[in-house]
């Protein structure tokens, strides 16, 4: 499993670099970041819009604290209670947790919350 983890990381990384190249010829301003941490903005992951607006909308509906940064999310995740977030089943679930892999950082997910 750690394998996995690793070249799913080293992946991330290299296509962060693919794309920030292709990116600065279109002329498009480079990534503001050297690299992605916990203090990020939820944008730095590049989620699908369909990820903030579920956490958004369980904000604005009393379900729990609003989720801004990169380790917000990390804790989230960890917390198990990602899975429990209205509009995120399996498939948003997994973008998030590979959004979170790519970008370097370790996830503790509870045998009990795997599918």
């Amino acid at each position: 499993m750690a394998d996995v983890v690793t070249v799913l990381a080293m992946a991330g990384r290299l296509m962060a670099t693919a794309d920030e190249a292709a990116a600065l010829d279109d002329g498009a301003v480079p990534h503001r970041h050297e690299r992605i941490g916990p203090d990020c903005p939820l944008d730095c992951l590049d989620l699908s819009p369909a990820v903030p607006n579920a956490l958004e909308w369980r904000f604005k509906h009393g379900k729990g604290q609003k989720i801004r940064t990169v380790g917000d999310l990390v804790l989230l995740v960890d917390s198990g209670e990602l899975r429990r977030v209205r509009m995120i089943g399996p498939r948003r679930h997994g973008e998030v947790c590979t959004a979170l892999i790519a970008a370097g950082f370790s996830l503790y997910i509870s045998p009990s919350l795997r599918r």
